[in-house]
């Protein structure tokens, strides 16, 4: 007759439907049992699909909810990160103006200096008093640029500028507002 493997093939064919025939009946079995206590099959895939469901939404919303969070975290470092970067320059800046203030004061000193001692010596030798009357301004220039370089100066307007901030806000603010979104782009636009 039939070659082994021909027997074995229709053997594993057969074993194959008898088992597929024997879960579908344990399955209409279960089937009949469920119907016959009043329960419908369909509701409870249904319910198993939406418990499943809101299992899948719950667990998406929480690391949505992480996502969030860590979003707000990293905002919140950059906006540090920017805000110590802006007070750096600001205070480089505020270095170098101090320095060109005090060199500013050793060229004005330089200068009075000179002229005071020309104008002493102006007067001495004509006898006439008038003559020391250019170091008067002199000397309060002179003064003001001693006070910006080396004294505090810088100290009281920057209390006078908090002052103006917390009691005067309105002499500073600017024309037409702060600018918004919609300012900048139409700027941009007409700039092209």
């Amino acid at each position: 007759g039939m070659p082994n493997v021909e027997i074995v093939g229709i053997a594993k064919r057969t074993a194959l439907r008898n088992a597929q025939f024997h879960q579908i009946e344990f399955i209409k079995c279960l089937f009949h049992s469920f119907t016959s206590v009043g329960i419908n099959f369909c509701e409870i895939s249904l319910c198993q699909t939406v418990a499943m469901g809101s299992i899948v939404s719950s667990a998406m919303k929480e690391q949505m909810n992480v996502q969030v969070e860590m979003q707000k975290t990293m905002q919140a470092n950059m906006m540090e990160r920017q805000i110590a970067m802006q007070t750096i320059m600001m205070q480089k800046q505020r270095a170098a103006q101090l320095a060109m203030a005090r060199d500013r004061f050793h060229w004005y000193s330089a200068f009075a200096s000179t002229v005071a001692m020309i104008c002493t010596a102006a007067a001495v030798k004509q006898k006439n008093p008038v003559i020391l009357g250019p170091l008067l301004p002199l000397g309060f220039l002179a003064g003001y640029q001693w006070d910006m370089a080396y004294y505090n100066k810088m100290v009281r307007i920057r209390h006078e500028a908090e002052n103006i901030l917390a009691f005067e806000s309105n002499l500073i603010e600017m024309p037409g507002g702060v600018p918004s979104i919609d300012d900048v782009d139409l700027f941009s636009r007409r700039s092209k």
